[in-house]
């Protein structure tokens, strides 16, 4: 616990900033929301950074205009959502072992 604290994050950046920086290393920003595409089509080839949102709100307007595309982790029967760290638990052990 904690060790959030003791890593630099691009949170503390404007968003702006996190757009100019990953925009200038040619990384594809996507951000995970309920109804994008399903992450099992995405391409993770490329350099590529995750946008998570709020468990109850999902990501921001201004963070989607940021991003390139939106995936979705595909649903089973009437589930709502994830939590979101189990959400982006999965998608980057699925981008990352493709």
């Amino acid at each position: 616990m904690g060790a959030h604290f003791h890593i630099t994050n691009l949170h503390q950046l404007s968003e702006q900033k996190i757009r100019s920086l990953l925009n200038d290393e040619s990384i594809n920003i996507i951000a995970a929301t309920l109804n994008g595409r399903s992450h099992i089509n995405f391409d993770s080839s490329n350099n590529w950074a995750l946008i998570l949102g709020n468990e109850a709100h999902g990501v921001t307007e201004s963070m989607l205009d940021i991003a390139n595309e939106q995936v979705s982790i595909s649903k089973l029967g009437n589930m709502e959502s994830l939590n979101v760290g189990v959400a982006g638990s999965i998608l980057i052990d699925r981008f990352s072992t493709k």
